[in-house]
């Protein structure tokens, strides 16, 4: 699937009611992200008319202004969807921001897990901690080529690492500016050319946020 049709905008005032109905549950989860790329965690506490009200759940240093855009992710049972939005008003933990039909709404299916070519500049960091049930003396810096919610290809060392196989669990924690995620996968692909050897790895027992965080990453891999 081509990137211009990953995200579906959802402009259709049926499939945006069934969106609003579905989320309309209080407590229900999503992430945020800030065009700074800060994360941060949001609860719904309720909807009226056009506007939804959130309640901050991570503690964060980073304050937010009325005004500022906002893209927030909810894991839903067909797929996962953005709403780019902006903070209509705060009154002490009660966050605001609109769902008028000018704001895009998009879906990500299921099955799309957005895999992105990582570049040299990219700022990600994997470094990886875990190789089966060897835990490493120090972490070692994979260099990524590409992510995905799905998964990574990484540059495999062997004079480092050891000769890796399909099957083998590996883990390690994702860096990308303030935000750190802990994962685990296994190597699904062993790829070998000369003395060269690139891996693919699927992740393995992802939550819904960690999800949604990675898809973040990868939008912002590919400037969307």
């Amino acid at each position: 699937m081509s990137e211009s049709t990953d995200l579906r905008p959802i402009t259709f005032e049926r499939e945006r009611a069934k969106f609003l109905s579905e989320i309309s549950i209080p407590g229900f989860s999503a992430l945020g992200l800030t065009q700074d790329h800060y994360q941060l965690h949001f609860s719904l506490k309720r909807v009226a008319g056009e506007i939804l009200h959130f309640v901050s759940v991570s503690p964060s240093s980073r304050a937010l202004k009325i005004g500022e855009s906002l893209q927030l992710a909810f894991g839903l049972e067909d797929g996962q969807y953005f709403l780019n939005t902006k903070i209509e008003n705060i009154q002490l933990n009660d966050i605001m921001v609109s769902f008028r039909q000018e704001t895009e709404l998009s879906c990500l299916q299921r099955r799309n897990t957005l895999r992105s070519a990582v570049p040299m500049n990219s700022g990600l960091k994997f470094a990886l901690v875990k190789i089966g049930s060897q835990i490493l003396p120090k972490p070692f810096a994979l260099n990524l080529v590409d992510l995905s919610a799905g998964g990574f290809r990484a540059d495999w060392p062997t004079l480092d690492l050891g000769e890796p196989a399909e099957g083998l669990a590996v883990g390690g924690v994702l860096t990308s500016g303030p935000k750190k995620l802990e994962l685990f996968g296994l190597l699904k692909t062993v790829h070998r050319q000369g003395h060269e050897v690139q891996v693919g790895a699927e992740f393995q027992s992802l939550s819904t946020r960690d999800e949604q965080a990675l898809l973040f990453i990868c939008m912002r891999l590919r400037g969307k």
